[in-house]
């Protein structure tokens, strides 16, 4: 995403404590915010903010995932509407889980 659409995307790290970064993609019917990941909700809000920012009344879609309640809330405060849900799913084990911790949005189901 980054060498297609460098223009949006967004990183920073203050230190070990502090850091996150957000990618944006141009889709067919929306713009897209995602992947985005941060080592807090205050970071993914600060990076997503940022994101959001060239996009003022055009649409925009995210796919956040379900445990992040607190931004969920946060970009319903500021207008988003839910439109789907959806499950990620693998067959047998797991052997690159990552930190789902650290995970705020997905870059979207298409991209796996």
């Amino acid at each position: 995403l980054f060498n297609i659409f460098p223009e949006k995307a967004y990183a920073f790290s203050d230190d070990k404590s502090t850091w996150g970064y957000v990618f944006g993609r141009a889709g067919t019917i929306f713009n897209y915010i995602g992947p985005a990941s941060a080592k807090t909700t205050e970071a993914a809000i600060g990076l997503i903010t940022a994101a959001l920012e060239p996009y003022h009344s055009k649409p925009v879609a995210v796919d956040i995932l379900a445990d992040k309640t607190d931004l969920i809330a946060w970009f319903e405060s500021i207008g988003f509407a839910k439109q789907r849900d959806f499950v990620r799913m693998y067959l047998g084990k797991n052997p690159y889980p990552g930190k789902p911790e650290f995970q705020y949005l997905i870059s979207g189901p298409e991209f796996g």
